[in-house]
């Protein structure tokens, strides 16, 4: 089925005819009781010209009723419907409709921090930088914790700021944000190069490539230190939610950005590259069948049979055989010769001792 024949837009008249400082893409599935909150958090603060495209991913909840509702309700605000395709898909949807002069990609079941009207209105309209990188707030049960990025603050326009800042990246894959809503983008820089998201269902994650090739293209990336986020990590999520054929769709993340990095520079973020890959999804299934464990009751056997799949998968068999460790924590040193002996039964044992350890303190 052709996508674009089965597209419906709910685009109401616009009184303001000049392209808007920035369009705001909201993808929108099953989050009816979201998806006020986020729009208001952008209406009721935001006083630039600016665009909100409400991209109904195919939800099956009240979410399409609810996108129609607001674009009634607003002028800035577009309802765009389309059969469900992921979250990768809904994105390149709206960026196929967006008109801002900037994009701002916000998932509809978060939104954005409260007093940011004036950081904008400095940002978008002081010199032009292809990507701009902001902190954020994490909630967590009503719980708000500002996460600070560990680039520092600053312009990065020469080839060494940008290496540092990829290498930054790629090596520190669990505290370093590639999440898409986390920057905010020129949309001529990302249409002059051609950037589109690779559907989540196919690589496990759409945001890790369209950040990381972003990244290696940019002429100009400000970083600032001002939060202008607000993620809500809630059950239920994409986040939080186990997915299926994660060592795969990781193998299929890695071999892409390969060949991206690869066509631009060579094979000079090789290792680097390695390093994402490997503690990228180890950290993943780990954390995962931990979870298995505790939540859903799986087996330890079930768990280990698991970890094997993963430390027998080629791409990530070569991946380890060819990673340098050397510089590493003693901790990872111990992980890597784990995973190439493949004594997965150690890892799933470790596993159940947590878990019993966790019984055992909340008794």
């Amino acid at each position: 089925m052709n996508e674009k024949n089965n597209i419906t837009m709910h685009l109401p008249k616009k009184t303001v005819t000049r392209s808007p400082a920035i369009s705001f893409i909201l993808p929108v599935y099953n989050v009816a009781d979201y998806i006020p909150r986020c729009v208001e958090s952008i209406t009721g603060q935001i006083t630039l010209d600016y665009e909100i495209l409400l991209v109904d991913d195919g939800s099956t909840d009240d979410s399409g009723t609810i996108c129609d509702e607001l674009a009634n309700s607003n002028e800035h605000i577009h309802a765009i419907h389309k059969p469900n395709g992921g979250l990768a898909s809904a994105r390149n949807y709206g960026l196929d409709h967006a008109s801002g002069k900037y994009i701002f990609f916000v998932d509809s079941d978060d939104y954005l921090a409260s007093d940011i009207t004036q950081s904008l209105e400095r940002l978008l309209s002081g010199p032009s930088y292809d990507i701009i990188k902001f902190d954020y707030l994490q909630n967590i049960s009503s719980k708000q914790h500002r996460i600070t990025s560990s680039v520092p603050s600053g312009v990065i326009s020469d080839e060494a700021g940008k290496r540092k800042l990829i290498c930054e990246a790629l090596n520190n894959e669990h505290t370093f944000v590639l999440s898409a809503w986390s920057y905010i983008y020129r949309r001529k820089f990302i249409e002059n190069e051609q950037l589109r998201f690779v559907s989540e269902r196919e690589i496990g994650s759409e945001d890790f490539p369209f950040t990381l090739e972003a990244f290696l293209v940019a002429r100009s990336i400000l970083v600032i230190h001002e939060p202008l986020y607000v993620y809500d990590l809630r059950d239920g999520s994409l986040t939080s939610t186990y997915r299926t054929n994660i060592p795969e769709k990781y193998a299929k993340l890695y071999q892409l950005l390969k060949r991206y990095y690869h066509q631009h520079v060579g094979d000079e973020y090789d290792q680097s590259l390695r390093e994402f890959y490997i503690w990228s999804t180890y950290g993943l299934c780990s954390t995962l069948e931990y979870q298995l464990h505790n939540k859903w009751g799986r087996t330890m056997k079930q768990a280990s049979q698991a970890m094997k799949h993963l430390f027998n998968l080629p791409d990530f068999r070569q991946a380890i055989l060819e990673y340098d460790c050397h510089g590493d924590s003693i901790k990872r040193k111990i992980l890597i010769t784990i995973m190439r002996h493949r004594w997965e039964w150690l890892l799933s044992s470790f596993y159940a001792c947590k878990q019993q350890l966790g019984r055992l303190l909340h008794q």
